[in-house]
């Protein structure tokens, strides 16, 4: 049976990114699909909790599939692909 599950997650925090991974491994031993949707533009210059100049942090950063996929349900599997 399909289903669908929001999650917040802080793009702007490694350490929630990495919260946001654990989370996943902890209820879901396959993920069919994972959809980062965020970004920031503009704006006085500001840093993210780790130091990084904000835009770069939130937008590239965070979503960096090394620490939200290298979890078990993240993984390539035979009837899947994760996008490159």
């Amino acid at each position: 049976m399909a289903s669908t599950e929001a999650r917040l997650l802080d793009l702007g925090s490694l350490e929630s990114v990495r919260r946001f991974a654990a989370g996943l491994s902890d209820r879901h031993s396959e993920l069919d699909m994972l959809v980062n949707n965020a970004g920031i533009s503009g704006g006085p210059r500001r840093e993210t909790s780790d130091g990084f100049e904000a835009h770069l942090g939130v937008n590239y950063l965070g979503h960096s599939p090394s620490p939200a996929c290298s979890c078990p349900p993240c993984s390539p599997c035979s009837h899947g692909q994760v996008p490159g």
